[in-house]
């Protein structure tokens, strides 16, 4: 049987939870931005860089590790880690956009923005660090 002060005492704390998740990222929280004049959408990313990940999970869950692969495909040096098949099939992808891209070449069409988390008990506010320009500080 449930009681009164169960309701009210919530063992979660997000805040603290928030930052613990924060120190465990190598190098710090980041969010991957689709740069908006590069002609990707979120239907682009779940077609070409992750449409297996796509049929088995969530949208939101494809569309995190999709802009994540998608950096990681146009990065010079991560490039290596990503399977030849998927480098081909996304940067091919990318090519058939045209004009639509006006990404200039050898450009990653998305930044890699760390993220700050900070809050108080029970409010936790995770913001994107950006510059006084109000682009991604990367």
């Amino acid at each position: 049987s449930r009681r009164q002060q169960n309701r009210y005492a919530d063992t979660t704390l997000q805040y603290p939870d928030a930052k613990v998740a924060a120190a465990l990222c190598k190098g710090g929280p980041i969010h991957y931005c689709v740069k908006a004049n590069s002609g990707i959408s979120e239907d682009w990313i779940l077609e070409y860089v992750v449409p297996f990940i796509a049929g088995v999970y969530d949208r939101c869950v494809a569309l995190v590790l999709g802009r994540a692969l998608l950096w990681r495909v146009f990065h010079e040096e991560e490039v290596r880690v990503v399977p030849n098949d998927v480098v081909t099939r996304v940067k091919s992808a990318y090519r058939d956009l045209g004009a639509r891209s006006s990404v200039p070449d050898g450009e990653n069409p998305v930044d890699k923005v760390p993220l700050v988390v900070t809050g108080h008990d029970a409010q936790v506010h995770i913001d994107m660090l950006i510059d006084d320009d109000n682009n991604p500080a990367a």
